[in-house]
């Protein structure tokens, strides 16, 4: 156990497997693809995490889908294909960027915080704020929170829904659709296109 604590420290580390193909050698090796195709392969696995506890990384990159669920988290970064994160008890915060090539799904019992967001769609729902830096998502954002502080988005269509709180903007607002937006307190936004 010393070893343990010595390499990784006190808290608790995430260790990740990645399953691999038959290798050089191996009777059911692909010759054909040769050692691209099983790093080709091993990449389009995605990354799925499940934890009752706290999730803390500086970054998560899959080329696949990432599936994220915890008690809390707190990530510098996150991106695949898609992207569905999910808190059971606490908030989910991303400091940097969240990217998703397709949909990205995040749902807090807490606040939800995001640096910024680019995406194919983007529904965020949290029991508590949702505060979203600059967003690019090409189709439509959905977005959901007790109050909702927005920075720059740029959506093919927004519904934004500040329950019982204030809705924010202090950038720009640019939607080539529909734009629904709605407070149960104040609104104050800058700039709306629509």
């Amino acid at each position: 156990m010393r070893n343990f604590r010595r390499v990784f420290g006190p808290g608790k580390p995430v260790i990740a497997m990645v399953h691999l193909g038959a290798l050089p050698g191996a009777p059911l090796h692909d010759a054909e693809a040769g050692l691209e195709g099983l790093i080709a392969a091993a990449r389009a696995d995605g990354i799925a995490v499940t934890t009752p506890e706290a999730l803390v990384a500086d970054a998560l990159t899959a080329t696949g889908a990432a599936s994220l669920e915890a008690g809390s988290m707190a990530l510098g970064a996150v991106s695949g294909s898609t992207v569905a994160a999910r808190t059971t008890a606490g908030d989910l915060a991303v400091a940097g960027t969240l990217t998703a090539t397709g949909a990205a799904s995040l749902e807090a019992a807490g606040a939800i915080g995001l640096g910024g967001a680019r995406a194919g769609t983007l529904t965020a729902t949290a029991a508590g704020t949702l505060a979203l830096g600059p967003a690019a998502v090409d189709g439509a954002a959905t977005l959901t929170g007790a109050a909702v502080e927005l920075g720059a988005l740029s959506a093919g269509a927004a519904g934004v829904t500040a329950r019982t709180g204030d809705l924010a903007a202090s950038g720009p607002l640019s939607v080539a659709g529909v734009a629904r937006l709605s407070a149960g307190g104040d609104a104050g936004l800058g700039a709306v296109s629509a």
